[in-house]
């Protein structure tokens, strides 16, 4: 997968440990394929002491453009790269999700490692699922024990739009699956005591 981006920011801002604002990609396949230009996405970066701890990226829908991408996207108009990254990162896994109480939002998730050069390790979780209601935001963490008992939230991960989402995590992968962790995702802000998806964090499928 060629991860190779123009990335420019717009409109950053910081408060405490936390940087907003609105970033601009481009090259994308996606985008060249379709006919557009650029994206306007919404980046949220929160650190915690001298690390990132959350990474969050969401289209602007308020961007006219991108608003366009994301309605064509969604109607199944644009021809896109496979679903998830697929990876030769030593121990990176593919987990499935399952839908719970008939939600109907079952799907993936995969995590892998990484390193910033002269930086300390990251895991990137991307998750792919059905998506929830149209143009809604569903919060989605990483909870201590199992899906059959969730426990304390001890990462949260980038919400999800239209079924996507994708995080920079300061959690080691190998804590991780050493662990006893669950990735879960909630109908909504609103309802988060209702998970629509879950899945144990486990080896269970080798990345490709």
């Amino acid at each position: 997968m060629n991860l190779s981006l123009s990335v420019t920011p717009i409109d950053l801002e910081t408060s405490g440990g936390t940087a907003t604002g609105r970033i601009e990609r481009s090259s994308l396949a996606s985008l060249r394929i379709s006919g557009f230009e650029r994206l306007i996405e919404l980046i949220t970066v929160e650190v915690r002491g001298s690390e990132i701890s959350l990474l969050r990226l969401l289209p602007d829908l308020a961007d006219a453009e991108t608003a366009e991408w994301q309605a064509l996207r969604e109607s199944g108009g644009i021809a896109e790269p496979p679903l998830l990254p697929r990876s030769t990162s030593p121990g990176a896994v593919i987990l499935s999700l399952d839908s719970t109480d008939g939600a109907g939002q079952s799907g993936e998730a995969l995590l892998r490692a990484f390193t910033i050069a002269d930086g300390p390790s990251r895991t990137e979780i991307f998750i792919v699922i059905q998506p929830g209601p149209e143009g809604g935001f569903q919060p989605v963490h990483i909870h201590e024990g199992s899906c059959d008992d969730l426990r304390a939230i001890v990462y949260p991960l980038g919400s999800l739009i239209s079924g996507r989402s994708s995080t920079t995590s300061v959690a080691l992968l190998n804590d991780l699956l050493a662990g006893d962790f669950a990735i879960a995702v909630h109908e909504s802000a609103e309802s988060l005591d209702n998970i629509v998806a879950c899945g144990d964090i486990a080896v269970i499928q080798p990345a490709e």
